[in-house]
């Protein structure tokens, strides 16, 4: 116990910059992500679905966009169904 009290005083300084970097982090990457996104809400939600959803409807339009025929397009649609375990 008295060799981890003796370095209190440091350790509390590692996690303060530790803090301070992840907080800092976090601002940048709420940044970019209203910036392609829009706004979140006042209270941020800790679902991972609810920050992964537009970047995936995004990217599913932009791959649906680029099938160029019927039988791809509809392949494509029933593989991205809610309840096509997909």
């Amino acid at each position: 116990m008295a060799s981890t009290a003796s370095t209190l005083s440091i350790q509390d300084n590692i996690q303060n910059d530790c803090v301070k970097s992840d907080s800092e982090f976090f601002q940048s990457y709420l940044s970019a992500w209203s910036a392609k996104f829009g706004d979140v809400q006042d209270t941020l939600l800790t679902k991972q679905l609810f920050w992964d959803r537009p970047g995936v409807l995004k990217d599913k339009a932009l791959v649906e966009a680029s099938l160029n025929s019927i039988h791809l397009r509809s392949s494509f649609l029933a593989a991205s169904t809610h309840h096509s375990g997909g």
